[in-house]
Parts: structure tokens; C-alpha cells; sequence
């Protein structure tokens, strides 16, 4: 009894998901409008909308106007950051150091290393 009555529920889930399916793609297939909505002649109408849309966007540009405050205060600490960083790099390294020198690896280097750890 409770086998029959799960084919049922779930054979009723399959039909109602294939009913709606067809219902939504009949709707898209009966609008066929360009996407644009009719606007009545009435200037007020077209007025509200537009005063409307210029609110939205006087809002987004003051927000705007907020991130350039604080990117130009981020670009400054960066810059302090940046200032730091080569002072302390200018005092650590010795008027001797030659960067090419350096990166050169001998063999007898790897040997001493290799002696230490084995």
C-alpha cells in the first residue's frame, strides 16, 4: 500500500514539473513585444520615471564619490608603506653588496651545506 502510494506521489511531482514547464515556455512564446514597455503619451508619466532614475543615480554617485575618499586615503598609506619599506631596505644593506655576487652558487657551498645536514 505504501509502494502504491509513493508511485503515485512522485508520478503526481513529474506531471505538475512537466505542467509548468510547458506553461512557462507558452508564456515566453506569447510575449513577443522587443522588451520595451509602452509608455503611455502622458508627460507626467514620463516625468515620475524620469525624476525616479535620476534619484537612483545621483545615489550611485555618491557612493562614487565615497570610494574616492578612501582609495585616495589607501594610495597615501601605500605610499607610507612603500617609503618605509626602502628606508629599511637602504639601511640593511651593506655599500659592499652586489646583488650578482650573491646569487651565484659555488659547489663547495653545497658541499658544507650537505656536510651540516648529513
Amino acid at each position: 500500500m505504501l509502494i502504491k502510494f509513493l508511485i503515485i506521489f512522485f508520478s503526481l511531482l513529474i506531471i505538475y514539473q512537466i505542467y509548468i514547464y510547458l506553461r512557462v515556455s507558452r508564456e515566453g512564446l506569447e510575449n513577443t513585444e522587443d522588451g520595451y514597455q509602452p509608455y503611455s503619451e502622458s508627460t507626467s508619466v514620463l516625468t515620475e520615471k524620469n525624476t525616479a532614475n535620476i534619484e537612483i543615480l545621483k545615489k550611485e554617485i555618491d557612493k562614487c564619490k565615497d570610494l574616492k575618499t578612501t582609495v585616495t586615503d589607501l594610495s597615501s598609506q601605500v605610499q607610507n608603506i612603500q617609503n618605509q619599506m626602502n628606508s629599511f631596505s637602504d639601511q640593511n644593506v651593506s655599500p659592499s653588496f652586489n646583488p650578482d655576487e650573491a646569487s651565484k652558487v659555488d659547489d663547495k657551498d653545497i658541499d658544507k651545506s650537505l656536510e651540516v645536514m648529513g
